[in-house]
């Protein structure tokens, strides 16, 4: 996200939490969906396009073995799951602990 858009974000009063794609932050973020994912405890709403963008993905390992999904190998869009998977690391880490911008009626016509 660019740091311009960022600060207008939070000029309109709106919660922003950065989060970067490399592998130190995807690898624990993707680790969490995971275990969620195979625990059953993730709820979706059998959503259309985060489905698509679930069996399009493919997974990149490094060598330590962290996991996170890679665009370059997948079959097809992936952002949806990428923006997913960095909202519930977002939520594990405690950082959405706040009431929602929708819960607070913020942004909503």
């Amino acid at each position: 996200m660019s740091a311009l858009f960022n600060e207008s974000l939070k000029k309109a009063g709106l919660p922003v939490v950065e989060h970067a794609q490399g592998i130190a932050m995807m690898g624990p973020a993707s680790q969490e969906w995971q275990n969620l994912w195979v625990g059953r405890r993730l709820r979706h709403g059998d959503d259309p396009i985060l489905r698509h963008a679930c069996a399009s993905a493919r997974a990149r390992v490094d060598d330590s073995g962290n996991i996170r999904p890679s665009k370059r190998h997948s079959r097809g869009l992936i952002d949806p799951l990428v923006a997913a998977i960095m909202a519930v690391h977002a939520w594990a880490l405690g950082q959405g602990t706040a009431p929602s911008m929708y819960e607070q009626g913020v942004g909503v016509g």
